[in-house]
């Protein structure tokens, strides 16, 4: 039996999934025996999902995001991870409407670019570990 690595503490994240809406709940991920784990940090129930559950994770192009793939008997399909907080898409009133989402969406995507630099390499190793773990969940 090979020697058990343990695992780093958990990482503080942002879940977000049509659960939580687009602000999503801050909490730690961790990778655990059977999964990953997320605890919200007001206290509120884990959400655990199990190795089985995941199709796949992946670091989101140019963003701070793990984007994790569930498979269709899991009670959804996609759930986002964001290693910092996500940014506000609500519009100002400076200007129309049209110009306000505009800008809303050009700045939170300014925002998740400029911190992809910052987290890239964090997220890179989370998404790698999880999918050693699951690998070698699945030959057990």
């Amino acid at each position: 039996m090979g020697e058990q690595v343990a695992e780093p503490a958990g990482v503080t994240v942002w879940m977000v999934n049509r659960e939580t809406g687009p602000d999503g709940w801050r909490g730690t991920l961790s990778i655990e025996d059977d999964g990953i784990v997320f605890r919200p940090s007001d206290g509120g129930r884990p959400r655990e999902f199990a190795f089985e559950q995941i199709r796949r994770a992946r670091r989101v192009r140019a963003s701070p995001v793990l984007e994790v793939r569930l498979r269709p008997t899991a009670g959804m399909r996609l759930v986002g991870f964001y290693f910092i907080q996500p940014p506000n898409l609500e519009p100002s009133a400076d200007v129309g409407k049209i110009m306000r989402r505009r800008r809303a969406k050009a700045a939170a995507v300014g925002t998740l670019h400029r911190w992809n630099a910052v987290k890239k390499q964090e997220i890179t190793d989370f998404a790698k570990r999880l999918e050693d773990r699951r690998a070698g969940s699945a030959g057990t």
